[in-house]
This record gives structure tokens, C-alpha cells and sequence, in this order.
């Protein structure tokens, strides 16, 4: 018994490694994907690459005709998909898990390639040499975050060297994600530690940080990923009217399950099973599509109980 005893820790630790090496699987493939990722890639130092503002358009963003397969499957998890983003609207796409939102979301932010249809700026396909100048005016803020053991404004200001970082922008980045009380109050103000993926945050802080990531790089094209579903109803008001200021300098994504997160937004499109189901403003749509008007009166019904 004894014996037993002394093993049970050592079992437990054993587990709790093995349980976390099976959690980390999914981003190890990512890093091996990248890897793969071929040498003669271009990137924005590559000779021939437009100027970021050279090919962000003055009107339209727009998929056209648009079918997505993932590689190695047979079935299509886009099918057909057109849709147009004015520049400096704010849209949303909803629809139920596995619709084909984020997928839709990865094609205009130049990360998935169609095998059918194409991402047109202001009508002119986006490819080759323009990927990674389309790439860089965008930004986007998923619903699984990953943040650096180190402190807050290294990682509001991800990936730019700290004699770089603007520290005024990195505290508007931080008031624009409802966070800036927050921080300042915090032992060492922007220079205080978060810990290995923002251990010492909670949900709601690790994702607003994550936000102000965003907003920090000033990004033309923002993608918003589930981003506000780990915040409460009121922070996720308050980040909302922030992005009533700040989408209307950029062009803003919305993918979202709580119908009260895309009121809001100028245009929204319904997906189910791969298509393009129904678009048009939310009070459009709550009279011409039934299980849009459906959703909308069960979640009513819910923030009523």
C-alpha cells in the first residue's frame, strides 16, 4: 500500500504530461505545416511586391464563386460562395459550426486558396506577388488565442522589436479592448509578466489582450473570429461601441454565434452546409430568413430567463 502510495504522484504527473502532449498535437501539425511552407514563398521584402496600401482597394472586397475542398477529402466545405465587403463596413457571417464561416473567413485573409472561384480587390484577383501585400494591411483575433510568457506589451506589440514599440499606441490598442484600467493598475503597468499563455489572465483579459493586439497593428482588414465569445455580456458591449470608432477606420469581419455581437453590423451573411444561404441587415433578415428569425427569438427568449 505503501508503495502504491509513493507511485500515485508520479502517475498523476505522468498523466497530466501525456494529457498535454495530446492538447498540444493540433499545433505541433501547425509548426510542421509551416516548416513545409516552400523557400521561394514571396514576402513583403521579395522584389515585385506592391506597397501593403498599393493593393488595399478603394471599394469592394469580394469572393466570387468560391469552392473550398480540404486537401486529401472529397467533400466540398464551400460550395458556390459569393459575397461583397464594402470597404470600411463592418459584416458579419453566421450560421451553425461547421457551416464553412471560418473557412469563408481564412479565403479573404489570403490563408486558404479556392480550387474554384477567386478573392478579388475592387475586382482585380489577388495572386502571386500580391498575397503577402493583400496579407499584410490584415489582422485577425480567433477564438483559441496564444499569448508569450512575457509582458503586455510585448504582447500587444507581437513580433515588432522593443526599441520599435510605440508605447502610445500600444495603450489606445489597450483602451480599445476595454483593458487599459486594467493594466495600469497591474504591479508593473505594461512591463508586468502574464505568464505561459497568459496564466495569470482570465478568460475574458486573455482575449481582450489578444484584441488589442489586433488594434495595435491598425490593420485596414480585421477578422474577428468568435473573438468576443469568452466575454461577459457587458465587456462585450463595451468592446463592441469601441469597435464602432475603430471598424470605421478599417474593414471589419464578425464571425459570431450570439446574434447580440453582429446587431450592429452593416451587412450579415447566413451560411449553412458550405453555401451562402441569406445576406442583408439584421432586421432584414429576422423577416426573410426562418432560422435566422428563429435564432434571434431563442436568444432573446434566453437573455430573458
Amino acid at each position: 500500500a505503501v508503495a502504491a502510495l509513493r507511485i500515485t504522484a508520479p502517475l498523476q504527473d505522468l498523466f497530466r504530461g501525456l494529457t498535454m502532449l495530446r492538447g498540444s498535437l493540433p499545433m505541433v501539425s501547425t509548426a510542421l505545416d509551416l516548416l513545409d511552407l516552400p523557400a521561394d514563398r514571396p514576402t513583403l521584402r521579395t522584389p515585385g511586391v506592391p506597397s501593403p496600401a498599393g493593393v488595399f482597394p478603394r471599394h469592394t472586397i469580394r469572393l466570387q464563386q468560391v469552392s473550398y475542398r480540404y486537401p486529401g477529402h472529397q467533400d466540398w466545405v464551400l460550395q458556390d460562395v459569393s459575397l461583397s465587403i464594402p470597404v470600411g463596413s463592418r459584416v458579419a457571417l453566421v450560421g451553425s459550426t461547421g457551416s464553412g464561416k471560418s473557412t469563408t473567413a481564412n479565403i479573404l485573409l489570403g490563408l486558404l486558396h479556392p480550387q474554384q472561384g477567386q478573392l478579388e480587390l475592387d475586382g482585380i484577383p489577388v495572386e502571386g506577388l500580391d498575397l503577402p501585400a493583400w496579407q499584410a494591411n490584415c489582422a485577425q483575433v480567433p477564438q483559441t488565442i496564444t499569448l508569450l510568457n512575457r509582458s503586455v506589451m510585448e504582447n500587444v506589440a507581437f513580433g515588432e522589436p522593443a526599441e520599435q514599440v510605440n508605447q502610445d499606441r500600444v495603450w489606445e490598442a489597450l483602451e480599445a479592448a476595454q483593458l487599459q484600467e486594467f493594466v495600469a493598475e497591474m504591479p508593473y503597468g505594461l512591463f508586468t509578466q502574464v505568464g505561459e499563455n497568459g496564466l495569470r489572465l482570465s478568460g475574458g483579459q486573455r482575449q481582450r489582450l489578444a484584441l488589442a493586439r489586433a488594434f495595435y497593428r491598425q490593420a485596414s482588414f480585421l477578422v474577428l473570429d468568435e473573438a468576443t465569445s469568452a466575454l461577459d455580456n457587458r465587456t462585450e458591449s463595451d468592446v463592441i461601441e469601441a469597435l464602432e470608432v475603430i471598424g470605421r477606420r478599417c474593414t471589419t469581419v464578425v464571425i459570431a454565434h450570439r446574434l447580440s455581437t453582429v446587431q450592429r453590423c452593416d451587412r450579415i451573411y447566413e451560411f449553412a452546409d458550405g453555401r451562402l444561404k441569406a445576406y442583408g441587415s439584421y432586421s432584414e433578415l429576422q423577416q426573410s430568413s426562418d432560422s435566422f428569425r428563429e435564432l434571434a427569438q431563442l436568444e432573446g427568449r434566453s437573455a430573458t430567463a
